[in-house]
């Protein structure tokens, strides 16, 4: 028999070795009897095993925990920790069978099946887990773990439906439990019921209502279903719990922008550049609402910004270009579309966007070409591009092809302003007037930058009258 120090025997040894030993019998002398000495001889084979398992000896743990059986087969404490050990050295197969003879001991011990719920999935034996953990559940109502790992296996299994429904039973049993509502919120998104799945984030956030992760994952599942009013009250009030999360003034930043409300967006994103004042992120968001608001100026300072701190990327050059070519600022425009096709050859914006820039001024015109040509090699039937090449055509003198260009631009953007002006101009440069007018009236109801550009060249080429 194995000696030990009393120091070994602390206070949860002393719990295990309960385990073992049932109610003694003692002969005359006050000796154990045989069956008593079998227990603590496998009492002590079991305490050797878990010193060995704690210092990663995990051969001879195994060894002793099997010993601890064989002179206890009805200990339960070493078949439990054996399985542990053996799904941590990946044999489930292993563990299976040791864990279900603990539950033949203990049918009634929490603990020994839901361990056993766990093995049969690492073994993967779908039916099997899910038939012991839907046992579980029917024994031990109160108990989450096996709602959720239950929940999980449907879901993974390909039946959302059934995960719905252990969910649904779940929040039954366990009505103040957030995260079933979470995860029943959760299957309805991955099936794009994002309304369906707002309802319930709502009841986990009527569970939670100082939380912000609940408040985002419901103002997500509003945006996803269209509902951006819905979505940014949500956003706000995690603002409100919240304000100094970047994270939460970004999405509400960014919400508000695609919803046309860029001041508002303005207004988010100075505080995210405030909170994150080295994330290059912020300070390009914040850029991109200037630019919808038309401040060409300020957008290109945070645009700098975000370059100076280590963005270099093709988006964010093409970005600056086009502030500084809406700002007016040509030389600076070019170096920076130049770098953006240098980055992405593929960037079939900034081919386009430079290579307009080009037709615009009647100067690099063949260049022109070449750079509109590989942005429709990309993109072969976006109308913006086809215009381009059209009108850098036209520029040309080569008015045939501009025109042919430019009526299928038309077709593809039949109320853009700008493509009908240059049809007009390309139809007048072929003779047709009347055509031509006819184009520049339609480009005038589709309102464009300057009307009365058009209006007085409806009235010099061909309409007095006007």
């Amino acid at each position: 028999m194995r000696r030990f120090t009393l120091t070994v025997l602390t206070l949860s040894s002393l719990v295990l070795l309960a385990c073992f030993l049932r109610p003694a019998r003692y002969g005359t002398l006050g000796r154990p009897l045989p069956q008593d000495r079998s227990r603590v001889r496998a009492y002590s084979a079991f305490m050797s095993g878990v010193i060995h398992e704690l210092n990663n000896r995990f051969e001879e743990a195994e060894r002793d925990f099997k010993e601890a059986i064989a002179r206890d087969p009805s200990a339960l404490e070493p078949r439990l920790r054996l399985g542990r050990l053996l799904l941590s050295e990946d044999d489930p197969a292993a563990a299976v069978t040791w864990l279900k003879e603990a539950r033949d001991l203990d049918p009634a011990s929490y603990r020994v099946r839901f361990l056993l719920s766990t093995a049969l999935i690492e073994a993967e034996d779908v039916a099997g887990a899910t038939e012991e953990l839907r046992s579980i559940i029917e024994r031990f109502p109160g108990e989450r773990a096996p709602y959720l790992l239950l929940g999980d296996l449907l879901n993974r299994e390909g039946d959302p439906a059934g995960a719905r429904e252990v969910y649904r039973m779940a929040a039954e049993q366990l009505p103040r439990e957030s995260i079933f509502w979470f995860r029943k919120g959760f299957l309805f998104s991955d099936a794009e019921e994002h309304l369906e799945a707002a309802g319930r984030f709502e009841r986990a956030v009527e569970l939670q209502p100082e939380s912000v992760r609940a408040r985002l994952t419901l103002a997500m599942a509003y945006e996803l279903a269209g509902e951006a009013g819905k979505a940014a009250e949500q956003y706000e009030e995690a603002v409100a719990r919240d304000p100094l999360n970047a994270d939460v003034y970004r999405r509400l930043g960014i919400l508000y922008f695609q919803n046309d409300r860029p001041e508002e967006a303005r207004s988010r994103f100075q505080v995210l550049v405030h909170l994150s004042p080295h994330s290059p992120d912020a300070f390009f968001l914040l850029g991109a609402v200037l630019m919808d608001l038309e401040e060409y100026d300020e957008a290109v300072d945070a645009f700098l910004r975000a370059y100076a701190l280590g963005d270099d990327g093709d988006l964010l050059h093409f970005k600056i270009g086009a502030a500084y070519e809406r700002g007016g600022r040509f030389e600076e425009a070019v170096k920076h579309f130049e770098r953006a096709i240098e980055l992405n050859p593929n960037n079939a914006y900034a081919l386009n966007y430079l290579g307009y820039m080009y037709a615009e001024r009647g100067i690099n015109l063949d260049e022109s070409v070449e750079l509109v040509s590989r942005a429709l090699e990309i993109e072969p039937e976006k109308g913006a591009f086809i215009d381009s090449l059209g009108w850098a055509y036209y520029q040309l003198g080569k008015i045939d092809r501009a025109v042919e260009k430019l009526r299928r631009a038309a077709d593809l953007l039949p109320d853009d302003p700008v493509v009908l002006d240059h049809l007009g101009d390309a139809l007048y440069a072929q003779g047709r007037v009347p055509e031509a007018i006819e184009n520049w009236e339609r480009a005038l109801e589709a309102g464009p930058e300057d009307p009365d550009a058009i209006r007085e060249k409806i009235k010099k080429k061909g309409n007095p009258d006007r």
